[in-house]
């Protein structure tokens, strides 16, 4: 009879050992689960602060260009208002308006070249544009699947904390017996 009891004890023991170990395993998937999502939202936070710095540098350039062509057009109108200044002065002259038209040539061919960089430069900046959407539109994905993911989780968690009240309601109705 006392080792059928000490049997039945030991039975007893090793069963709650081994809920209680299968108990804590799930609660260590649960915690890698959760430091899994927590990583992913630091890079996604990582990614979202370089993009952000991408965009502070890409809005720092475009304003430096926008600042150079200000300068380059103040430049330019100045150099234009100094060539209608020495035009007049030396218009009785012929050899002298002749080389001032050929000035304002060389002037217009600069400017021509200028343009021609500026449109290169634009076209450069349209490129960069279009591939700040592109990684703007990957960023997008990835914060939908983040949220997709952490919505499985939470469904997974429900599901979990559901299984665990039937598990306890389980339990309790064998220790009443």
């Amino acid at each position: 009879m006392t080792a059928l009891i000490l049997g039945l004890a030991v039975y007893g023991w090793s069963w709650a050992g081994n809920e209680l170990t299968q108990r804590r395993l799930t609660l260590e998937v649960i915690d890698a689960e959760r430091a899994a999502v927590e990583q992913d939202r630091m890079a996604l936070a990582t990614d979202r602060e370089a993009l952000q710095a991408e965009r502070k540098e890409f809005d720092k350039l475009i304003k430096e260009k926008h600042e150079a062509n200000n300068q380059q057009a103040l430049k330019l109108e100045k150099d234009r208002a100094d060539m209608e200044d020495a035009k007049k002065q030396v218009q009785d002259s012929k050899t002298a308006f002749d080389h001032e038209k050929k000035v304002l040539d060389d002037e217009k061919a600069k400017l021509e070249a200028e343009k021609q960089a500026l449109e290169a430069e634009k076209a450069k900046l349209a490129e960069e544009k279009i591939t700040f959407e592109a990684a703007k539109a990957a960023f997008a994905e990835d914060k939908a699947a983040f949220a997709e993911d952490k919505t499985a989780f939470e469904e997974d968690k429900a599901a979990f904390e559901e299984a665990k009240a039937a598990f306890e309601g389980d339990e309790s109705k064998k220790s009443r017996r």
